[in-house]
């Protein structure tokens, strides 16, 4: 085996393989996902909560998971949203279906940051006017840019007083809110200060998906409406803003009584079977396992059925009968128990039976005849000789071609003494054969 590396690099493969083989197939178990879990695009998985759930933190679940030789068991597992999946979902359920926007709660918002919709596309205009389109309101003294006028009028109070003023108010006069270009940042007690102006633009600038998506984040929803959700599931989570999976134990079969065999304490252990979270981009339920066990009390009794010879009620009874077969019964409410019988001697009433019986003392063993055999292993020949016949000369077309018996006297010398080993062993198992049989 020495002599041939190839051939032990082989045989040390083929035995580690055997050995894990076997246990990395029935290492791992998937469990069957809660309702609304579901691979997504792009190797992703999303959850579409079968309720409205409240935004933030993590969606709590459940997942039902195979135990070996049978049966299933539950676990706890949440639904951690990924970032930016609430603008995402909701950002595509709004370019499909912009009227949606009202029903998310996001309606007013949408006005108050100026996002409208124009022909499936969502662009920044201000006012309620989906034809006319604004710029944002200016303020003059740091001329800072605001989507509404009452925050220039409360931002330019700011700068002009150099602290905060939110008495300020706009006042448009006469002019119309959603047409007028200019507004006067007035106090409800009257006096105004100064004004803010906005004027109107061309064609507003489109905002990308993704834009909008990052908007989308800050808007107030009350509650997630019932679309998929870009989800990361955590198989028993540890509580916390930041949770992570954390292993688990199911319960297999009964308690068992484990010895101490220094001490002879008795202890009881549960069997079972310990499971990690290892997911991976298409199974992320994915489950390690491995068989434990743990400490636990010693389990009660079996309940045994009563005894009918005893009872728990008091009584007498006592009766007449006559050959007709009639009865008279009596109960006082005291239970008379019979005196318990003297104990009686097995081999006193029984002095035959075989456990009674007394036998002597036996024999010596008798001694066994010895012959000895004489048996000897005298090698034959010399095993020490022998040589590779010289290699053998042939044509091949005309061409010399020279047949080498080399290789072969390589490999028996390789095996030699395996063959050796194996002829002394034949020999002594027909030696042990003889000698059985003489």
């Amino acid at each position: 085996m020495r002599g041939n590396p190839i051939l032990f690099a082989l045989v040390i493969v083929g035995l580690a393989w055997a050995m894990v083989a076997p246990r990395a197939a029935s290492a791992f178990v998937s469990p069957t996902p809660p309702p609304g879990f579901e691979p997504g695009s792009g190797g992703g998985w999303t959850y579409k909560p079968p309720a409205p759930a409240a935004p933030g933190g993590v969606i709590p679940g459940s997942i039902t998971i195979p135990k070996p030789g049978g049966g299933t068991g539950t676990a706890p597992v949440g639904f951690k949203l990924k970032p930016g999946a609430v603008g995402r979902a909701v950002g595509g359920l709004l370019r499909r279906n912009p009227g949606v926007a009202v029903g998310l709660g996001i309606g007013s918002w949408l006005l108050d940051e100026c996002l409208k919709n124009r022909n499936g596309s969502w662009v920044l205009s201000c006012g309620p006017d989906p034809e006319i389109h604004w710029g944002p309101w200016v303020e003059p003294y740091g001329n800072t840019k605001h989507k509404q006028a009452s925050g220039a009028c409360q931002e330019g109070g700011y700068r002009q007083s150099g602290k905060s003023d939110h008495g300020l108010v706009p006042s448009f006069g006469r002019n119309d809110p959603a047409t007028s270009g200019s507004a006067s940042c007035c106090r409800p007690s009257g006096g105004c200060l100064f004004a803010v102006y906005r004027g109107r633009i061309g064609d507003p600038e489109i905002i990308p998906d993704d834009e909008m998506d990052r908007l989308l984040e800050r808007a107030p929803i009350p509650e997630l409406p019932t679309v998929p959700y870009e989800v990361t599931p955590i198989v028993n989570p540890s509580p916390g803003e930041n949770p992570e999976p954390r292993p688990f134990r199911l319960p297999v079969g009964d308690p068992v009584p484990r010895v101490n065999p220094d001490t002879g304490e008795q202890t009881w252990v549960q069997p079972g079977i310990e499971y990690t979270q290892v997911g991976t981009a298409a199974d992320p339920l994915r489950l390690d396992t491995r068989p434990v066990e743990w400490p636990t009390e010693e389990p009660a009794p079996a309940t045994r059925p009563a005894d009918p010879t005893t009872g728990t009620g008091t009584g007498t009874g006592t009766g007449t009968g006559t050959g007709t077969g009639t009865e008279t019964t009596t109960e006082t409410g005291e239970e008379t128990k019979p005196a318990p019988a003297e104990p009686s001697s097995l081999c006193k009433d029984h002095p035959d039976v075989l456990a009674c019986q007394r036998f002597g003392t036996p024999p010596d063993p008798l001694q066994l005849q010895e012959e000895s055999v004489p048996m000897s292993i005298t090698p034959y020949g010399n095993a020490m000789g022998g040589s590779c016949p010289a290699p053998r000369q042939a044509k091949f077309f005309g061409r010399p071609l020279t047949i080498s018996y080399q290789p072969i006297c390589d490999f028996a010398t390789m095996i030699r003494p395996l063959i050796i080993g194996l002829a002394y062993l034949s020999a002594a198992l027909i030696f042990v054969g003889a000698a059985r049989r003489s």
